[in-house]
């Protein structure tokens, strides 16, 4: 996860980073945690990081 969220993120990657999003987006699993995380490197910048969970 954490290697496919680097390659995206390029140059630009933060360990520190990364690790401070992961922490906030608090205690799910590791399919919403890895979603979670592609998802928000996938968006262009200036695209709010918002994860909504439907039940």
């Amino acid at each position: 996860m954490r290697d496919e969220y680097a390659r995206r993120e390029g140059a630009a990657f933060d360990i520190k980073a990364f690790h401070k999003k992961a922490l906030d987006i608090g205690g799910v699993g590791l399919d919403t945690l890895k979603a979670a995380l592609l998802d928000r490197a996938a968006h262009p910048v200036g695209v709010p990081d918002v994860l909504v969970i439907s039940r």
